[in-house]
């Protein structure tokens, strides 16, 4: 029978030898204990800094907003972002949507013709779609105050 022998760093395959020739390699591994206690940042959070994360961020926050766990600055805010262009969004609507309605109601009494009739029309269909729009983007701030002072009515 063949005796054992102990592995020896081959130099031609391997550089190891040339610089530690009578070391196993094996015997220069490091260890990197893993790291204890509180990771930064928190893995609950969503990283705002890829997209998918700026979603979960965005959808966390609405949810927040709706449920009344949002604090009073937050609704605020959704006020100033949210309400205000909204609100200057529906009075546009308003104003569009009546001027068109004016000028459809004219066109139909004066008999101007029917490609007069359909351009107003779909003005008017714009209008209507930009002041449902203005309001689905009121709902927001409108239910987190809603919901903000229910909570705090039945803390009372």
């Amino acid at each position: 029978m063949s005796e054992p022998t102990s592995q020896q760093p081959n130099s031609e395959t391997d550089g190891f030898a040339d610089y530690l020739p009578n070391r196993d390699p094996i015997q220069y591994g490091i260890d990197v204990p893993s790291q204890a206690g509180p990771s930064f940042p928190d893995p609950d959070l969503p990283n705002t800094m890829d997209p998918m994360g700026a979603i979960a961020a965005r959808g966390e926050i609405y949810r927040n907003l709706k449920t009344s766990h949002a604090p009073w600055w937050t609704v605020i805010t959704s006020w100033l972002v949210l309400g205000l262009p909204a609100l200057f969004t529906l009075g546009f609507a308003l104003a569009l949507g009546l001027q068109t309605l004016q000028e459809l109601l004219a066109a139909f009494a004066q008999s101007q013709g029917w490609s007069n009739v359909w351009q107003t029309s779909l003005m008017l269909l714009l209008s209507l779609a930009l002041f449902s729009a203005a309001l689905l983007m009121m709902l927001i701030p409108i239910r987190s105050t809603r919901a903000r002072l229910r909570r705090q009515q039945s803390r009372r």
